[in-house]
């Protein structure tokens, strides 16, 4: 037999077999076709046709829900949404939720904590069509814990104060600004941290790949990121012994001066610059590391 004959045949084969599988994930996701592509957003693009010639791909439809009671803890737990806690001059909680998250979205209160968690898988074609987003405002008042946890998306975090605060991303970006607390933990896999005009009795941040910088008043900080940047500018002097760590990449550190401070600084691979004097005798070590990179310590 012709030998492009066969070849023919063969991806004839190969075509019908992955149309077949491609058939059966979307009849497998949902019975109806057009309830299917109802939920990717293909309907609801014509029938709101005029907001997205208007906007673009961007955000054109939420929907609100508001908790009158009182809460002393926040818990945000999503996959592939994006988060903003805001402090707002409202007095209860109003929660926004962008492009028909609420479909996805679960908003409840628990005692005194107010919970959002992500029910159901958002479909993929959703995200071609949509920004997926909870938005979530609260009023100006001290929080014993947030926590924030999203696999993928952007966690912003606006003019919080809280004891304890808890920021998670597997992948994507995190901004912390204008917030307050006693106790920090910030980290992300693959992304960037930034956080700026922050207070932090003290700060944990940890980032496999990105980078991180830091911009507040911080009395305390272990800082650990194995490929990226680490920039730290502190408005006041360590109270405690402070770490910066990076495998790969350059360390700043803008310092307001003391002369408690003990620099131990070592570049494996790299040169050191330290523009600010090192007594062996003080109370606070400040050490910096990195395996390939530079590091640079200067006054503020």
């Amino acid at each position: 037999m012709n030998r492009r004959l066969i070849l023919g045949i063969i991806w004839c084969v190969i075509a019908l077999a992955l149309s077949g599988l491609f058939i059966k994930g979307i009849t497998s996701y949902t019975t109806d076709a057009g309830e299917f592509w109802k939920e990717v957003g293909a309907f609801s693009l014509l029938e709101n046709k005029n907001d997205y010639m208007r906007n673009g791909m961007k955000s054109f439809s939420s929907k609100e829900e508001i908790f009158d009671e009182s809460v002393k803890e926040i818990e945000v737990d999503v996959k592939s949404e994006s988060i903003e806690v805001i402090k707002s001059d409202e007095k209860k909680i109003r929660i926004e939720f962008v492009d028909e998250t609420e479909k996805y979205t679960e908003a409840k209160i628990i005692g005194n904590k107010l919970s959002v968690i992500q029910t159901a898988r958002i479909p993929g074609f959703f995200f071609v069509l949509r920004t997926p987003k909870v938005i979530i405002h609260i009023p100006a008042e001290k929080y014993d814990k947030i926590n924030l946890q999203a696999s993928s998306g952007t966690i912003k975090a606006d003019g919080l104060k809280t004891d304890n605060l808890t920021v998670k991303a597997s992948s994507g970006t995190i901004k912390v600004e204008d917030t307050v607390a006693e106790k920090a933990e910030i980290s992300v896999s693959s992304g960037t941290i930034n956080a700026d005009e922050v207070s932090f009795g003290s700060i944990n941040v940890t980032s496999s790949s990105g980078a991180i910088k830091l911009q507040g008043k911080i009395l305390q900080a272990d800082v650990k990121c194995t490929s990226g940047t680490i920039k730290v500018e502190n408005e006041v002097k360590f109270e405690k012994d402070s770490s910066f760590t990076a495998s790969s990449g350059t360390i700043t550190l803008e310092l307001t001066p003391s002369n408690e401070y003990f620099f131990e600084t070592n570049a494996t691979s790299g040169s050191i610059k330290n523009e600010m004097d090192s007594n062996r005798f003080g109370n606070v070590a400040i050490k910096a590391k990195t395996t390939s990179g530079s590091i640079r310590i200067r006054k503020n």
